[in-house]
C-alpha cells in the first residue's frame, strides 16, 4: 500500500464492499448489506441491550487523529457502555459520517482496527 494514499470520492457501495462487508463474518442477520436493516432472533427469556455512543470530531477525537485511534474509540466507547450494564457484545451497527474525499489507506486502517477488536471481543458488524 502506498504511504500517502490520495483522497478520493468513494461511493457508499464501494466502501461497504471493500472495507466493511468483511466485518460481518458472513452473518445472515445483515441481509448481506442489501437493505438498510437487519434482524436478530432472541430467545423468549433473553434480552438485548443496545448501545449507540456516537463520537464526534473536535469533542471525542481530533481531525489529525489516526484512523486506528478513531476506530478504537468508536468500538471501545460502546463496549464500555455494554460492560457497565453487565452485557457482552454480540454485534454492532456502524454509522459513519465521512468527508466527501477520503483515502483508501485511511479506510483500510480503520476497518482493520475494528476487525482486530472484533476478533478479540467476538462480535460482528450487523449493519
Amino acid at each position: 500500500m502506498k504511504k500517502n494514499s490520495p483522497k478520493q470520492t468513494l461511493s457508499e457501495s464501494l466502501i461497504i464492499e471493500k472495507y466493511l462487508k468483511k466485518l460481518n463474518f458472513k452473518k445472515k442477520e445483515s441481509f448481506n448489506f442489501e437493505n438498510d436493516g437487519a434482524y436478530l432472533n432472541v430467545a423468549k427469556d433473553e434480552k438485548i441491550i443496545v448501545s449507540n455512543d456516537t463520537i464526534v470530531e473536535g469533542v471525542d477525537f481530533f481531525t489529525n487523529d489516526s484512523a486506528d485511534s478513531i476506530a478504537h474509540k468508536i468500538i471501545c466507547y460502546n463496549l464500555s457502555d455494554l460492560s457497565s450494564m453487565g452485557a457482552s457484545p454480540y454485534c454492532f451497527n456502524l454509522s459513519l459520517g465521512l468527508p466527501k474525499k477520503i483515502s483508501k489507506k485511511w479506510l483500510h486502517t480503520f476497518s482493520l482496527k475494528i476487525l482486530k477488536l472484533q476478533k478479540k471481543y467476538k462480535f460482528f458488524l450487523l449493519g
